[in-house]
């Protein structure tokens, strides 16, 4: 999976940002196409800055499917996973991508170059993040959770919190 993420900003309130992408083609003719691309938009949430401070910072905390709202002056981040097939050949990948906001839309090209081989995974290291149930603007369904952070990489969860999860 790679990402292409880019910010949109707004100078006036943009009630329902939305985000459309075609397929990327390589200049061989090659094609990734658009249903391996997944649009997403980063979601903030308030985080205390240490454990041991009650102060609280707004920062990026999970991709939701749902268009982003954007206050005036203020600024949004869309990010598109790609999914590149396991057959894709190398090469540079291009597109566009569609971002509209009311009746208003700009189109942002999207390059992605594809290497000719797949990284190994390495056995003596673990790449992970906290979890946990209860979480705001996350499903409680851990199964589904965790299959995806395992497709992005993803071999290891440290889990805070109640282990009541189904």
């Amino acid at each position: 999976y790679e990402p292409i993420s880019f910010g949109v900003y707004a100078a006036r309130e943009l009630p329902e940002v939305r985000s459309t992408v075609g397929d990327l083609k390589s200049d061989a003719g090659a094609t990734i196409p658009t249903d391996n691309l997944e649009v997403r938009y980063v979601r903030h949430l308030p985080k205390r800055s240490h454990y041991s401070r009650q102060d609280r910072m707004i920062v990026p905390t999970f991709l939701d499917a749902k268009p982003a709202s954007i206050a005036a002056n203020d600024s949004g981040q869309v990010w598109i996973t790609v999914h590149v097939p396991e057959d894709a050949p190398g090469g540079v990948y291009r597109g566009a991508v569609s971002v509209s906001a009311g009746s208003g839309e700009q189109s942002v090209p999207v390059e992605l170059r594809v290497f000719p081989f797949r990284l190994k995974e390495p056995a003596d290291k673990w790449f992970g993040m906290y979890d946990g149930l209860g979480l705001p603007g996350l499903p409680d369904d851990l199964d589904t959770r965790y299959a995806d952070m395992r497709r992005h990489g993803l071999t290891t969860v440290g889990f805070a919190g109640s282990l009541g999860g189904k």
